[in-house]
């Protein structure tokens, strides 16, 4: 079995860009998470995960937030 390269882990599916593709201010992303519903579930999701079930909790939010800055080229700091 291979291993996936970073250059197709850094891809996004056409639907995860249209979402992203909508995030490009701090109130957007937050707009965003408020419109999905909270997870109490007691596992993580990826951001890839959050995109596709709609659902959230506070660190799978701020996961997203830093997933959609970096879609726009923003540096962690």
């Amino acid at each position: 079995m291979t291993r996936p390269t970073v250059a197709t882990i850094d891809r996004w599916t056409p639907g995860e860009d249209r979402i992203l593709g909508r995030l490009r201010t701090p109130e957007a992303i937050q707009s965003f998470l408020d419109s999905i519903e909270y997870s109490s579930d007691h596992f993580y999701r990826e951001p890839r995960r959050v995109l596709a079930d709609r659902l959230a909790h506070c660190f799978d939010g701020a996961m997203l937030a830093a997933a959609a800055a970096g879609y726009f080229g923003a540096q962690a700091s």
